[in-house]
This record gives C-alpha cells, sequence and structure tokens, in this order.
C-alpha cells in the first residue's frame, strides 16, 4: 500500500528493499498526480519474497 508522501521517512539507502524503494518513490509521484505500476522483473522481485 502506498502511504502519503508527506509521512514517509527516507529510508536507509543502503539497506532499503526493493519494496520499501518502489513505495517512496511511487508515494511522491503520486503526490504529483503521477500513477505508478509495478510491471514485469519488479513485480516477480518484490513478490515472490
Amino acid at each position: 500500500m502506498i502511504e502519503d508522501a508527506s509521512r514517509m521517512t527516507i529510508p536507509d539507502w543502503a539497506s532499503c528493499t526493493e519494496e520499501e524503494l518502489w513505495e517512496y518513490v511511487a508515494s511522491h509521484l503520486k503526490a504529483h498526480g503521477i500513477d505508478t505500476v509495478l510491471v514485469g522483473g519488479a513485480v516477480v522481485a518484490i513478490y515472490t519474497r
């Protein structure tokens, strides 16, 4: 679930997961009216763990 960008904390870039990174980026894009969709390998990388 994408959180409100204003309430998200900046991830630890050295140790964040792909899912945390995607949620952070997607929340900031959503705040500017840009919807995101994960496709292909990104979906597999996040949802098979």
